[in-house]
């Protein structure tokens, strides 16, 4: 292609203007299509969704699916009532369990009079706790479900104190069982006791929240019998 420079520039100018223009509006025309199909300016359709229903199962395939859920059903309620009962076995009585047991069990023993002190008694109580396996918790249900704070407020005490509280009177009993049950004969300042003081220690509560002190005297005793103030 040779330029040819008479040729007039004006009527190339002419076709490109013709071109472009005729180009643009087509772009032009295709840009607004474009956009009747984008965010607002597109347009709207509405559609009527028809739910489609499944087909019916046979009723062999329904019995078949009920049989089987209840067999299932049936497994899983035998394999929880196993579980349970298996939680549901006691263990076995442990040996000072089967000892307080039979110390309950033991009869004749009157429960109307203390013939040992508080100090005795505290000491046949920290010996019996020694045993293997026993605790204070055992000995409160042992002696007939007594508050644990009595317990303590009686082993803390000295002297005849607390001789009012429930542990005085129901360990007395407790121990004097199992001295039976042991088949021990009774100490000498328990004969001592029984001789000076038939009707034993008192152990009753007073208003004032202690029991009153009673003190044994043969001397005494013996005078005021001289005197005869019986």
């Amino acid at each position: 292609f040779e330029l040819d420079y008479n040729t007039p520039w004006y009527s190339i100018s002419q076709d490109v203007r013709s071109f472009a223009k005729e180009y643009c509006e087509g772009l032009q025309q295709m840009l607004k299509d474009v956009r009747k199909t984008h965010a607002a300016h597109a347009t709207k359709y509405n559609f009527n969704y028809i739910r489609i229903p499944r087909p019916s199962r046979s009723k062999h395939a329904q019995k078949e699916k009920a049989n089987q859920s209840s067999a299932n059903s049936g497994v899983k309620r035998k394999t929880a009532d196993e579980g349970s009962a298996a939680k549901k076995k006691k263990k076995k009585p442990s040996e000072a369990t089967k000892l307080i047991e039979r110390i309950i069990s033991v009869e004749g023993v009157p429960g109307d009079r203390v013939y040992d002190t508080c100090p005795e008694l505290r000491t046949k109580i920290r010996t019996f706790l020694e045993r293997k396996g026993m605790t204070k918790s055992m000995i409160c249900v042992a002696l007939g479900g007594i508050n644990h704070n009595s317990l303590n407020r009686f082993l803390s005490a000295a002297g005849q104190n607390q001789s009012g509280n429930a542990t005085y009177r129901a360990g007395y009993i407790f121990l004097e069982k199992l001295r039976i049950l042991e088949g021990k004969p009774k100490s000498i300042e328990r004969l001592q006791n029984e001789e000076q003081m038939p009707s034993g220690y008192d152990f009753s509560k007073s208003k004032g929240g202690r029991p009153e002190m009673y003190f044994y005297s043969p001397k005494i005793a013996a005078m005021m019998e001289s005197f005869s103030y019986y």
